[in-house]
């Protein structure tokens, strides 16, 4: 009885890795396709090319990032949630933002509207002097909800405008899923 016990706890225990696994995976919100994505089953749309590296990350508001790696400064679009938007429209979640980007010490200084995918979307420029960082920032809100998404580009202020062509295009393939 003692080596049946033996046997049977390590399988036991396998077994139970591989449920667990299995389970993590059913419950992981990215999915991805090529290079396409899908995140939560709300939001969908293509990375700007295959040499965007797609990681997830353990932050909560932040949880997927693309990453293109260079020498220097490594450009990098983030997919950002917000839960707690308590305005009723997308041009004053917009403007939520740029105060926010006050905040992190970034100076507004562009804002675009834009129907993508029959969605009206904001997207926000600012600068971060101190760090030498540009950012865009796209506003996606999920109507009649308290959700929105956001895609941001993060990259060196002097190279900036070689990364932001591939990140509006990225932009313009989003969609939210109804």
């Amino acid at each position: 009885m003692n080596r049946k016990r033996r046997i049977s706890l390590p399988i036991l225990f396998g077994t139970a890795l591989l449920l667990a696994s299995g389970t993590l995976h059913a419950k992981n919100p990215l999915v991805m396709k090529g290079n396409s994505w899908t995140y939560n089953k709300e939001i969908m749309g293509d990375k700007p090319s295959e040499q965007w590296d797609t990681q997830q990350t353990h932050e909560v508001a932040r949880p997927v990032k693309w990453v293109l790696h260079k020498s220097g400064g490594n450009p990098v679009i983030w997919l950002i949630y917000d839960d707690t938007v308590s305005k009723w429209t997308t041009a004053s979640i917009a403007s939520d933002l740029q105060k926010s980007y006050k905040a992190r010490g970034i100076t507004p200084d562009a804002v675009q509207q834009m129907t993508i995918n029959a969605n009206d979307v904001y997207i926000i420029g600012g600068t971060d002097p101190v760090k030498n960082v540009r950012y865009n920032t796209a506003v996606f809100w999920r109507v009649g909800t308290t959700r929105a998404y956001q895609i941001e580009l993060t990259a060196p202020t002097n190279e900036f405008s070689s990364y932001e062509p591939a990140y509006k295009g990225m932009v313009q393939t989003v969609k939210l899923i109804p």
